[in-house]
């Protein structure tokens, strides 16, 4: 309400629409907070992270290619921000563009070493394209950052398990994928380490 009230007296107030968009962000109402988003753009907001929350907004609501269009124009802006790249990264293999997926995870890691849902990331995009080694070492780098990953630990463990032949190995980390309360490792134990 306020942010509204400060949008009437100055309608080009760019804060205005980014405080009030990211509101509405919080009370899902994402179609609302793209529009505010939209309009602080329109306003001359030229920042990354506005762009970066349009991204985020468009990626929730499906559109892939209009967040890779706001998270390139954020990393254009931020030729850092390790998170525009994993974002676009997402988008990227959303729309099944598995390189591109893969170089945009890779320049996430690139900027922050210890970025680990950007190795799980990699290492699932890999795994669909038959990079089993590569997954594996993805997966325990991300594994190796934060010990809690439980779908680190879950798709290292069918990568291991299904395609590496690697049973014991395989079934240790669904075992403890499950411990770590991933549902789908409790299935994959009964299917092949029983």
């Amino acid at each position: 309400e306020d942010f509204t009230k400060a949008i009437a007296v100055n309608p080009k107030h760019t804060n205005a629409y980014i405080n009030r968009g990211y509101q509405k962000f919080r009370h899902e109402d994402y179609y609302g907070a793209l529009e505010d988003y939209s309009k602080a753009i329109e306003n001359g907001d030229s920042g990354s992270i506005t762009y970066f929350s349009r991204g985020t907004l468009k990626y929730s609501l499906k559109d892939y290619n209009g967040a890779i269009e706001d998270y390139t124009k954020a990393i254009e802006i931020e030729p850092k921000y390790a998170d525009a790249y994993h974002n676009r990264g997402n988008a990227k293999d959303d729309l099944r563009d598995f390189n591109g997926a893969i170089e945009d995870y890779s320049n996430a890691i690139i900027i922050e070493p210890k970025h680990p849902g950007s190795y799980y990331c990699r290492g699932r995009t890999k795994a669909l394209l038959n990079n089993d080694n590569g997954a594996i070492a993805d997966f325990s780098k991300a594994i190796e950052i934060n010990p809690n990953d439980a779908l680190a630990y879950y798709l290292r463990g069918i990568v291991n398990t299904m395609r590496l032949g690697k049973k014991e190995e395989g079934c240790v980390d669904l075992s403890k994928a499950a411990e770590l309360g991933e549902a789908k490792a409790k299935e994959a134990i009964n299917l092949y380490c029983k």
